[in-house]
């Protein structure tokens, strides 16, 4: 998982603290480094205590590799989230975090459901077929 440069050494420790999972933040990962992140991961942390860091496509990533994301209001990304119902979106409160944590991985029908709808979300947004259709009817109307 991750960890975002914002974020504070004791959140850090706070949301594993609170949770009965082991959670690793890594810190930055290279890009040649990160499919094996993806790999060993049940879910991926997107944490950034900056509001409106653009949009960041881990959280994409990891729905392509069947990974649910839990984010925090600050990430590009959320509002993608609460929209679809692809991912989870935490307040910064450490133990709120951690908690829905739990509730993911104790919950295999409740991490499908996620999956399932964004795997869905890609495929009809973010597909090189949906892309190639969203521009086709573009240039039919001119």
């Amino acid at each position: 998982l991750a960890k975002h440069h914002n974020l504070s050494f004791t959140f850090s420790q706070d949301i594993n603290r609170a949770n009965d999972f082991d959670i690793i933040f890594t810190g930055f990962v290279a890009d040649n480094q990160i499919k094996n992140y993806y790999a060993a991961a049940d879910l991926v942390l997107i944490s950034s205590l900056s509001e409106g860091e653009g949009l960041n496509i881990t959280g994409f990533e990891a729905l392509y590799l069947n990974i649910l994301s839990i984010t925090t209001p600050g990430a590009g990304i959320s509002q993608i989230f609460i929209e679809n119902q692809i991912g989870l979106v935490s307040s910064y409160d450490p133990v709120e975090y951690a908690t829905q944590i739990k509730a993911v991985i104790s919950n295999p029908a409740y991490y499908e459901k996620y999956i399932q709808k964004g795997r869905l979300y890609l495929i009809n947004n973010l597909s090189v077929s949906s892309y190639a259709t969203k521009i086709i009817n573009v240039y039919s109307t001119i």
